[in-house]
């Protein structure tokens, strides 16, 4: 049937009792629609299914096909031999078949049947008159019908890749699922084992220390000693207030105390520091220098410098 209604084009009539009466296909290309509106504007209209279609057909005559009544039902309304009581409910079109009649029960509607019978007719007229317009209008839908048919292929394809996919991850999950189950198992087997033959206790004191960080100050510091006289010079450079809340651990020398100790080291380390400290803000500041002062190399890792890092 949908083939056939497929190859129906809008038809238009005028009953003797000045009823305009439409035809066509619904948007969705599965129904045929038929409206009729009378002068005065009352409109009836419905859509007929396959299978409404089928018992409107059979009614009229068994023998009756597809083809033959869709070209029955273009004689009728480019000859005028549709016919359509006035618009009030109920309402009948039909036209006849071989004595028998094809009746259509339309029903009372709300939409403007003359607007949408008038726009179907003035599009009718543009496609008669700009024939070039309405084929490339076509030739338009065409290709994009093919776009998008080539999308929806490509789609297609992806679904079932991921499908696919899908479904070989869930078979692997089943098999590490079931695998993990098993080491688990055999894992709880080989403690048992050990537990029973009384290993397992030394092996996971073994694996702990193994595992434990070594601590380059040794076991029982956690700190570096601190030189408190260098760490005065340094702190003397930079703050000469020796009353400051900051100043309770290590004391900076006050101005005058700070001039006099400069002046003349007695320890060529604090001297060779305090040079150092000299260029802490320049780009030759230099601390590997500093580094052999307070480790007395700078190549070996902190656990081997005794003197401070």
């Amino acid at each position: 049937m949908l083939s056939e209604l497929h190859k129906c084009p809008t038809l238009f009539a005028t009953t003797e009792g000045s009823v305009a009466v439409i035809g066509r296909m619904t948007p969705d290309a599965e129904r045929l629609h038929i409206i009729a509106s009378s002068a005065a504007g009352v409109t009836c209209a419905a859509e007929f299914n396959e299978a409404q279609l089928t018992s409107i057909k059979e009614n009229a005559n068994k023998r009756l096909n597809w083809e033959r009544f869709f070209e029955e039902l273009q004689t009728a309304f480019n000859t005028g031999k549709v016919v359509c009581n006035d618009p009030r409910e109920p309402v009948v079109c039909n036209f006849s078949v071989e004595g028998e009649h094809c009746d259509f029960r339309l029903e009372a509607s709300a939409i403007d049947g003359q607007k949408i019978i008038l726009d179907a007719l003035l599009g009718y007229h543009y496609a008669h008159t700009h024939p070039k317009d309405v084929e490339k209008q076509l030739e338009e839908a065409t290709k994009r019908e093919q776009e998008v048919k080539v999308t929806s292929a490509d789609l297609e394809k992806e679904e079932e890749q991921l499908n696919a996919i899908i479904a070989r991850s869930k078979e692997q999950d089943a098999i590490n699922a079931k695998r993990l189950e098993e080491l688990k198992a055999e894992l709880e087997r080989v403690e048992a084992e050990k537990r029973a033959a009384g290993s397992l206790e030394e092996y996971e004191e073994d694996e702990t220390a193994l595992c434990r960080t070594r601590n380059p100050l040794g076991p029982n510091k956690s700190s570096k000693d601190v030189n408190l006289e260098l760490l005065k010079l340094v702190k003397s450079q930079f703050i000469n207030e020796p009353d400051g809340e900051y100043n309770n651990v290590v004391r900076p020398l006050t101005t005058s105390e700070f001039q006099q100790y400069t002046q003349s080291f007695s320890d060529t380390q604090r001297q060779t520091l305090w040079e150092c400290m000299q260029k802490l803000d320049d780009w030759d500041y230099d601390v590997f220098k500093l580094q052999r002062l307070m480790s007395g190399d700078d190549h070996y890792s902190l656990a081997s410098q005794h003197n401070g890092g």
